[in-house]
């Protein structure tokens, strides 16, 4: 039964689950019921899902006569194969589907179904060993010493987890066959999905590769209801969920095998009318689960087997939201795919798997109804901020670029720099904090404009404040280059860190060289946009005083007063040159961050008032009489700029 955080006490599951459960375990059921079709022996007495499928896997493999083993069992009195679907004696398709060297083939619909629930069962059975294995490895330390002994005899991968048969790894034949097999005990603790190795990506992409062949085409129309309770009781879809989470394309390009059929296996789901919803709808969080085989055909209603019961908690994300930062990450990559470093095999790779990404959620992403001005402001701010913080812009280069003479110095890129840099910039499209934008070139995607808020608990709160930045020939070994733009248009000082000719001083950027080496540049492990983070984070700060080399550690009444009118001089100078500039120099609110400007002061005109007035309130230089323009105050000014950008 489902279980809460808040109560043990069992409840109904939601009527689709107790459904899935109902018309499962009667099928089930009926398949088990069957008898040999010859000489009425029971065929299924010794049944388990590993050893179902280690045997499909051995004599399918080179004998395309063996394909029907995977919907029919062999009468152990003689040797009769019976589908246990029909009950009949399996029809063989001549010409059988070959996946991985194995030939598969079913006798009938029902033995298709049956098939297709033997290797969903035991891909649960597997992945829950892998989960209990991995869980024990690292909390249990007598666990951890048996573990670490059977690894010496060649059976084990590098996490303890068991292999039977030494050479080749083939994930039908010796994957995790351990033991006497069939009944998986549950997991006592949440379920979770442990980072994968070669040898699970491999069990993965085959288990994938063989149910996606299984799959009804566009043709077969009403499906039964079976083959979506298999897929809602099963963990595959929840692991393809998790994969499709990783908005990581370095690692995805490093694994193109397994998120090829994750991505092709969703495809073939979200383009049938019928199968969609497994993919579109928000799913049920399996808290604790025994795996499809123990749930279906040896379910436990007794209080000994707790474990044995499916619980679970909040819906969860769908595969769709899943896979929305991926696509994101994907599109950003394929609109800049015109440069020679992707003619490579790995850049090519890279185009390949985003493609597939791209038609996936084409497929399978809700349609969205609802304008981006719906709902509240902050939300819409947000949502605004997902869908323009990365944006290609060719004006960057024409619009008086820091560093454009270097850049037109800069004649050989390296192997690898710009599949990198590629690469980053996709990341960034889904990482980007709110209130972080950047702006690449089609051409140059090594020259970038980046536009960051002030935070809004610090003296640079709300405002806006712009960087020109460069990836020279030697990146991602060392540093880009930065100026704040802002910093040279202003006529007093922002930051000790934002010098006035446009220098950055961070230890990320090798601009800064006293203090801990970590934060130095890390060579392949350092990006840009830890870079912009940091600058967020460490340059606009609550306490500018303090960022100052001298003052780091310095204590007291006094360097608290010195702090705080350091933050006084600061508080009108981002009213000035973080908020008035954009909003008064028409060159600035139309040039290239103009549409993005306009978007931060209307979703933040109201926070940005009252933050303002809070300031007023402590701090007189605000308002002093020599920052008076043509006799308006700054806030004067600054709430008539807003209120007129508002009703535009």
């Amino acid at each position: 039964m489902q279980e809460t955080s808040e109560s043990s006490k069992p409840r109904e599951y939601p009527p689709e689950i107790k459904q899935s459960l109902e018309v499962v375990q009667k099928f089930i059921a009926n398949c088990m019921a069957k008898k040999c079709h010859f000489c009425s022996s029971i065929l299924t007495e010794k049944f388990s899902a590993r050893d179902w499928i280690r045997r499909w896997g051995k004599h399918a493999t080179g004998h395309p006569e063996n394909a029907a083993y995977l919907c029919a069992a062999s009468c152990p009195n003689c040797e009769v194969l019976t589908c246990l679907g029909c009950g009949h004696r399996p029809k063989r398709n001549n010409q059988p589907q070959q996946i991985d060297g194995r030939f598969l083939d079913w006798c009938c619909r029902e033995g298709r179904l049956f098939g297709m629930w033997a290797l969903l069962a035991r891909f649960d059975e597997t992945e829950l060993r892998i989960q209990a294995e991995s869980s024990s490895n690292s909390e249990d330390p007598m666990l951890k010493r048996r573990l670490s002994r059977k690894g010496r005899t060649g059976t084990q991968d590098s996490r303890g987890i068991g292999y039977a048969d030494r050479g080749d790894f083939s994930p039908w034949v010796n994957a995790f066959y351990d033991g006497s097999g069939g009944h998986q005990p549950a997991l006592s603790r949440p379920l979770e999905f442990h980072s994968s190795d070669l040898k699970t990506d491999k069990l993965l992409t085959s288990t994938l590769s063989v149910v996606r062949e299984m799959v009804p085409s566009l043709a077969s129309t009403n499906l039964p209801p079976e083959l979506r309770g298999m897929f809602q009781l099963s963990i595959l879809i929840d692991k393809v969920a998790e994969l499709l989470r990783n908005d990581s394309l370095e690692d995805i390009t490093s694994r193109t095998e397994v998120y090829m059929a994750a991505s092709q296996f969703v495809k073939k789901l979200g383009a049938h009318p019928e199968l969609v919803t497994i993919v579109q709808a928000s799913r049920h969080h399996k808290q604790r689960t025994p795996g499809l085989e123990s749930l279906t055909l040896r379910p436990s209603k007794s209080k000994k087997g707790k474990n044995q019961q499916l619980v679970l908690g909040d819906s969860i994300p769908s595969v769709a939201e899943r896979l929305h930062k991926l696509a994101i990450q994907s599109g950003i990559v394929l609109s800049l795919r015109q440069n020679e470093d992707l003619t490579s095999r790995a850049g090519q790779e890279m185009l390949y798997i985003c493609k597939e990404i791209s038609e996936v959620y084409e497929i399978i992403a809700p349609r969205k109804t609802q304008h981006i001005a719906d709902g509240q402001l902050a939300d819409r701010y947000q949502a605004y901020h997902q869908a323009y913080c990365v944006i290609r812009d060719e004006r960057i280069l024409t619009d008086g670029h820091t560093f454009n003479s270097h850049a037109t110095r800069m004649i050989h890129s390296p192997p690898g720099r710009m599949k990198r840099l590629l690469t980053e910039i996709a990341n960034m499209a889904t990482s980007l904090p709110v209130g972080i934008f950047v702006k690449v070139s089609d051409s140059r995607p090594d020259m970038m404009r980046c536009l960051i808020m002030g935070p809004p608990d610090s003296p640079y709160g709300y405002g806006l404040f712009d960087f020109d930045l460069l990836c020279k020939e030697t990146y991602p070994q060392q540093p880009p280059l930065m100026a704040c733009r802002t910093a040279l248009e202003c006529r007093e000082s922002l930051n000790p860190n934002l010098h006035r000719d446009g220098k950055v001083c961070l230890s990320l950027l090798g601009t800064w060289r006293e203090g801990d080496a970590a934060a130095q540049w890390q060579p392949g492990k350092s990006t840009i946009l830890s870079v912009l983070i940091s600058i967020q984070a460490m340059i606009f700060t609550e306490d500018p005083f303090r960022n100052e080399p001298e003052n780091t550690d310095k204590l007291g009444a006094r360097a608290d007063r010195e702090a705080q009118m350091t933050i006084h001089r600061v508080q009108p100078r981002t009213i000035e040159y973080g908020m008035l500039a954009w909003l008064e120099q028409s060159q600035k609110i139309n040039g290239v961050w103009g549409d993005i400007a306009k978007a931060h002061f209307i979703f933040n005109s109201a926070k940005i008032l009252a933050n303002v007035e809070k300031w007023i309130r402590g701090n007189p230089l605000i308002e002093e009489r020599e920052s008076l323009h043509r006799g308006e105050s700054r806030f004067t000014r600054l709430k008539r700029a807003l209120d007129r950008i508002n009703t535009r």
